[in-house]
């Protein structure tokens, strides 16, 4: 498969996983989220790189959309985790949780 194709690939599966997350549909995020990962896989096997300027302009067009749609995971595990915060204090026996994310600088 062209390099291309694969950043093209990259580009829909990212936006399939964004339109998954916002639906809040559990099995639709994860069946995205393992196609996004089977592009990324098949990229990181791409043993040479071209340093043409079609495929470095499709790559820099490309990094807005995949920071936004990584800034919305961040967004929702983090809201995801404070609604296990006020579960686990409602429930008298419950431990609260103690782990944070790699980077979290409230942790």
């Amino acid at each position: 498969m062209s390099l291309t194709k694969l950043i093209d690939d990259l580009s829909e599966n990212s936006a399939s996983l964004h339109e998954a997350m916002l639906s809040g549909n559990a099995a639709a995020v994860e069946e995205a989220t393992q196609a996004f990962r089977d592009v990324v896989e098949q990229l990181r096997a791409v043993d040479q790189w071209s340093g043409d300027p079609a495929t470095r302009a499709k790559l820099v067009a490309l990094m807005p959309q995949l920071d936004d749609h990584r800034a919305l995971a961040c967004l929702l595990a983090d809201m995801t985790g404070q609604m296990h915060e006020m579960a686990a204090a409602r429930a008298r026996d419950t431990r609260p949780v103690r782990s944070a994310r790699v980077g979290d600088r409230f942790a």
